[in-house]
């Protein structure tokens, strides 16, 4: 059998109708793909992991006896997909139209690119700023929830731990130190080499 070629990876715990809207967002960018998803249940007790049969046989359900985390719950689903590019998401996320392609053309058009993120909206439209300098000194005083970085939004050092998501005029990207783990497109054999 042919692997798919973009593998969703999202980690659930009581996410409730939100992993069904996931999941159907991601459905609807791939249709007429071929793709698959693995949703990681850890332990929920909401019945919520019964959406992921909607699904089938593009989804399928992991279920764990005890809620293992994050981090553990999605090496678990990658462990468990084979696709190229590996598409990580949280259950309360939805994707918008042309999301999966936009980002699917960016590792395209940068090959030493390993991951590349959206802009993330808040459920009101404004942006969440997911993509960050790396942390230093300041980061705790001037991060993105702090009272400092709300009063003084256009320091540079302000802007450095939480990058403007409309970035340099005419720009459709730009290199970010890092990103939000709520969604991110990543090539699996970067993910391979860095285990």
């Amino acid at each position: 059998m042919t692997a798919p070629i973009i593998s969703a990876v999202l980690v659930n715990y009581n996410a409730g109708r939100e992993l069904r809207r996931a999941l159907q967002s991601i459905a609807d960018q791939l249709a007429g793909s071929h793709w698959e998803a693995v949703v990681v249940d850890n332990a929920s007790t909401d019945g919520s992991g019964a959406a992921v049969s909607d699904f089938a046989p593009h989804a399928r359900l992991l279920h764990n006896e005890e809620n293992v985390g994050f981090a553990r719950g999605m090496n678990q689903g990658l462990a468990a997909t084979t696709g190229a590019l590996v598409l990580a998401m949280n259950p309360d996320c939805r994707l918008v139209p042309g999301a999966i392609r936009a980002l699917s053309e960016e590792l395209e058009q940068f090959p030493r690119c390993a991951i590349a993120g959206p802009r993330i909206l808040n459920p009101d439209g404004s942006v969440q700023g997911s993509a960050r300098g790396d942390p230093d000194m300041l980061t705790g005083l001037f991060g993105r929830s702090t009272i400092l970085r709300r009063l003084f939004p256009s320091l540079a050092v302000s802007r450095r731990n939480v990058i403007a998501a409309h970035g340099r005029p005419g720009e459709r990207s730009m290199p970010v130190d890092w990103l939000s783990g709520a969604c991110m497109l990543a090539r699996r054999d970067a993910l391979n080499r860095v285990h």
